[in-house]
């Protein structure tokens, strides 16, 4: 098992904007199980809104021999079936004719509980899948890589990031990230180092853009190191937020980690100085 280490070295960048809403840097994923009915789980009060539909029903999923199933499960246990994914499938693609989600942690819900976003791939091609519960309609739009879904805070966008922090063995390039945008139907690249794979990268807690660590910044008076950055959700924008090696002390690595949104303080906190073992 990999372990973080970082020395405790806490800096801080003033947001680029003044926001109010609550960041949202992970998308709620859904339990899984087997078989065609679920209890549901035992969340406490922080894990609830992680998987709960827009009536505040927990949902769960579960992998039949006919699909993949989701229920919203009120209170009082009872289940209600909003989804059915007959095509799909959750593991090693073994069937030409189906759709394969790598983990079950592929399958997330939107900040407003509307909807659920997963990446999918069926004979080495990989698509972006989007299920309204309320129509039980789906959209497909093609991805070029394995990439993980994350619902931007206002429900309005999927992040289609390279990096998480679950491992993708069979990753090729380019390593770009991407956001899909519900209501156009655009798929905005938004990192543009087809070599290099950036990390940590979480929403604006007002859904306009998005900050993120990456490798290859270089100053006059440090060795290329992490880099802090923000993007705008469009890819529009790029700025430097902070350089890794500028900022350490003489003693220890310029890697970036854990960059964190703090609403009361309106800035981006890391560490600097993290090692993996």
């Amino acid at each position: 098992m990999t372990a973080r280490r970082a020395i405790r070295t806490l800096f801080a960048v003033t947001a680029l904007l003044m926001c109010g809403a609550r960041l949202a840097s992970a998308s709620p994923s859904l339990p899984l199980s087997d078989g065609p009915v679920v209890e549901p789980p035992k969340l406490s009060p922080a894990e609830a809104p992680k998987a709960q539909a827009a009536d505040g029903s927990v949902l769960v999923a579960s992998v039949t021999d006919s699909g993949i199933e989701v229920y919203a499960a009120d209170s009082a246990g009872q289940q209600t079936l909003v989804a059915s994914l007959p095509e799909f499938r959750v593991g090693e693609p073994v069937d030409a004719s189906l759709w394969y989600l790598e983990n079950a942690s592929r399958l997330t819900v939107s900040l407003d509980g509307t909807k659920l976003a997963f990446t999918a791939q069926r004979a080495g091609q990989w698509a972006l899948f989007v299920y309204d519960m309320s129509s039980w309609t789906v959209r497909q739009v093609p991805i070029p890589n394995q990439l993980v879904p994350f619902w931007s805070p206002d429900s309005s966008a999927v992040l289609l990031t390279v990096n998480s922090d679950e491992p993708q063995w069979r990753l090729t390039e380019p390593y770009n990230d991407y956001v899909y945008e519900l209501v156009s139907g655009s798929v905005n690249q938004v990192t543009f180092s087809p070599d290099d794979i950036e990390w940590d990268m979480s929403w604006l807690p007002d859904s306009s853009g998005l900050f993120y660590v990456g490798a290859g910044a270089v100053c006059e008076t440090c060795n290329a190191s992490d880099a802090l950055y923000y993007v705008s959700r469009d890819g529009s924008e790029t700025r430097l937020l902070a350089i890794g090696d500028a900022l350490a002390p003489a003693d220890s690595f310029g890697s970036i980690c854990d960059p964190t949104w703090s609403e009361p303080n309106q800035r981006i906190y890391f560490i600097i100085g993290c090692t993996w073992e």
